[in-house]
């Protein structure tokens, strides 16, 4: 089995004026199934634009980038969304979750826009199992302001699992 990520001298250069920063410098790397990497580095050593290449948020200037076998660098902007749409899985910093919607409802989300569509009986089972999976179901019908910081990170943590995606980010 290959990588899941693969990414080949990969640079991203933004221009300001006739100015180029390096925020990604020839960086290849491989993220094998299962594998678990954590991205550090100081302040503007370019990890947040790393994790929107990956998250294919944005393109890098050069190199080469796959997802799940796939490469993703000249994709039009619908395949793309459809690849973050199945293949990942995204827990943001802020948890993002619908203040007046359960937690169930929260993890279901991501099942609305599923191609091919999941029946709502099945949404509704995968979203109670992924609440299970992070020791929620006890919460699924409280709405975050009624759950704790921890339990919002990990009903944040089940909407990005309940799609099975490849890499969760």
């Amino acid at each position: 089995m290959g990588p899941v990520i693969a990414l080949e001298k990969v640079n991203r250069i933004y221009r300001m004026g006739t100015t180029g920063v390096h925020a990604v410098r020839d960086l290849s790397l491989d993220v094998m199934p299962a594998e678990f990497v954590a991205i550090m580095g100081a302040s503007g050593s370019g990890k947040s634009t790393l994790m929107n290449i990956i998250g294919c948020l944005d393109r890098p200037t050069s190199g080469s980038y796959r997802l799940d076998g796939v490469a993703v660098a000249g994709l039009e902007p619908d395949a793309l969304a459809e690849i973050r749409n199945s293949k990942l899985g995204f827990v943001f910093q802020g948890f993002n979750l619908l203040a007046r919607t359960t937690a169930l409802e929260n993890v279901e989300l991501p099942l609305l826009y599923a191609h091919p569509p999941v029946a709502p009986a099945e949404g509704r089972r995968r979203a109670m199992e992924a609440l299970t999976q992070v020791g929620l179901a006890d919460r699924a019908d409280h709405v975050p302001s009624e759950m704790s910081g921890g339990q919002q990170q990990r009903a944040a943590i089940a909407r990005a699992l309940v799609r099975r995606p490849a890499v969760l980010l």
